[in-house]
């Protein structure tokens, strides 16, 4: 969703079905969705959090940092760092600072990984939905694990 204009937000809308499946299929996205399995290397977390309200938080977050943030940053900073754009890098910092707030340290620090990976989604398929389902599956894969 580039820019606030109503056009270009209802063209962003109808696009989203098209973008979502061309996501979904995309190796480098399936390669991240795996990767999520890294968070049961992790302790689990204490908080009990509903499946809904991790998928609200996922799309809360995705649409500040993805949609407006690293957009935002992406206009003004187009640099590349090998596949990762200098706007994912800068989203994905100040996701991991945020998190300062309610995480440790260490976890705070470590959500910078997995933002990265959903920046490479956004960067590549420009899908809100995309980046929130990989962000959930994260999410779900730290809360709920076997």
């Amino acid at each position: 969703m580039p820019t606030a204009e109503p056009s270009s937000l209802l063209r962003a809308l109808r696009a989203e079905p098209r973008r979502l499946r061309t996501g979904l299929a995309d190796p480098v996205v399936l390669g991240l969705a795996v990767l999520g399995l890294a968070a049961w290397l992790l302790p689990r977390p204490v908080a009990a959090l509903s499946p809904g309200l991790l998928l609200l938080k996922a799309g809360i977050e995705e649409t500040v940092f993805r949609a407006v943030l690293q957009e935002s940053l992406a206009r003004r900073l187009p640099h590349r760092l090998g596949p990762l754009t200098l706007a994912n890098l800068l989203a994905s910092a100040a996701f991991a600072l945020l998190h300062l707030a309610s995480h440790p340290p260490l976890w705070a620090g470590l959500v910078f990984f997995p933002s990265l990976a959903f920046g490479l989604a956004w960067d590549r398929h420009r899908s809100l939905v995309l980046c929130t389902l990989l962000h959930f599956l994260y999410n779900a894969l730290l809360f709920y694990r076997p």
